[in-house]
């Protein structure tokens, strides 16, 4: 059975950057956050994610809904729904 950690997403929507926070009772090293829009497609991913904080420039994200995930070693920790604006 898998147990997904709870996040945080905020501001959500957002306009400029998003901030997702990790449960903090889990240690998080050499993560990587997926971004992907509704298609499936990827479409920003962060490596080595060594914190429980992870803050995320829009860069080139269009306004609409997306999908995020975040991976250790191939294993799912959590996943959430993010809204650029």
């Amino acid at each position: 059975m898998i147990f997904l950690k709870k996040t945080i997403s905020y501001p959500n929507p957002f306009k400029n950057s998003i901030t997702i926070k990790i449960d903090p009772f889990e240690t998080v090293s050499n993560a990587t956050v997926t971004i992907y829009d509704l298609l499936g497609k990827k479409v920003a991913e962060i490596s080595s994610v060594n914190q429980n904080i992870i803050s995320i420039d829009r860069n080139n994200l269009e306004s609409g809904i997306y999908i995020y995930t975040i991976t250790k070693q191939g294993n799912l920790i959590s996943k959430g729904k993010i809204i650029a604006e």
